[in-house]
């Protein structure tokens, strides 16, 4: 009986040691997934305004105005997923701008440019670790 008392604590012991690290490991990569989903959707929306700010200066409006709502509805999605609160503060400040963007773009207003310019650069900055 003893001994297979001993057998199953080694066997436990044995399990414990390769099990604790993969579930740490396990743990990081998770981590650093959602971190690169985060980044991807946060480059995604970058590049719709990016491509908004381009239809402006060629006075394609109408593309810039649907580009707009995929836009400013992509950034109401991503902004609970957010974790760092500097980020989540860009992200409501940028749909903030809804309304302005969208009459500026309705009435073919090319000084729209300069906003877009800006929730360009916003959108670049990473937050400082």
């Amino acid at each position: 009986m003893k001994k297979v008392l001993i057998a199953a604590g080694l066997l436990l012991a044995a399990f414990l040691v390769g099990y604790v690290p993969m579930c740490l490991e396990n743990r990081d990569l998770e981590a650093s997934k959602n971190s690169l989903e985060q980044d991807l959707r946060l480059a995604g929306l970058r590049l719709e305004v990016g491509m908004m700010l381009v239809e402006v200066e060629q006075g394609d409006f109408g593309k810039a105005r649907s580009r707009s709502t995929r836009f400013f509805d992509g950034l109401r999605e991503a902004e609970p997923l957010i974790q760092d609160d500097a980020q989540k503060q860009k992200l409501a400040a940028a749909l903030r701008e809804r309304d302005a963007v969208t009459a500026a773009l309705t009435t073919l207003d090319p000084s729209v440019a300069a906003t877009l310019r800006r929730l360009f650069v916003d959108l670049d900055s990473k937050p400082q670790s």
